[in-house]
């Protein structure tokens, strides 16, 4: 006999759940938009990331597969992505908004790392309004990753996001 599994559900585009809305580990789906969300928590700070590609047919939000997804309102860093380690580099692109509106910050990095030190750069920076943060790099050995993190340079609610393409 099959069961059905009915997930939470919002039904107003662009709308994403708030960390009081979801338990950790939970997920979320916006019926509206086709978007999938859960909640996370690193280090005792708790966010929701966006899950998937967030494809959707006939609007204009495409986003590649490879895309990570914050909402966080602390000036506690936060890993946003982490990569294995098989791959020598990765090439990112980032952005970082307040969810009010009236800052906005892009930029590409791009991270190595040569088995023991994971080294970033970061380039093509477009910084509008006030500093919302930085990124940095680590890696994890006895996890085998690539760790991306970002601190956030206010306590203001964010949206971060990350595209990137592993590179061997």
């Amino acid at each position: 006999m099959s069961r059905e599994i009915l997930l939470p559900r919002i039904n107003t585009p662009g709308r994403r759940p708030t960390t009081t809305e979801l338990a950790l580990g939970s997920l979320c789906v916006n019926t509206a938009d086709g978007r999938l969300f859960t909640k996370i928590s690193n280090a005792g700070e708790e966010a929701i990331v966006e899950i998937g590609s967030g494809i959707v047919a006939g609007s204009e939000r495409v986003a590649p597969a490879n895309t990570s997804t914050a909402i966080t309102n602390s000036t506690n860093p936060f890993v946003i992505v982490s990569i294995p380690d098989s791959f020598n580099a990765v090439k990112l692109h980032c952005s970082a908004s307040k969810v009010s509106g009236g800052a906005v910050y892009a930029s590409e990095v791009l991270v190595g790392h040569d088995g023991t030190t994971a080294a970033l750069t970061e380039y093509g920076v477009v910084e509008l309004g006030e500093p919302l943060g930085e990124w940095s790099a680590t890696l994890d050995t006895a996890a085998h990753y690539i760790r991306i993190t970002f601190t956030p340079a206010t306590s203001a609610p964010l949206e971060v996001t990350v595209s990137y393409t592993p590179l061997q």
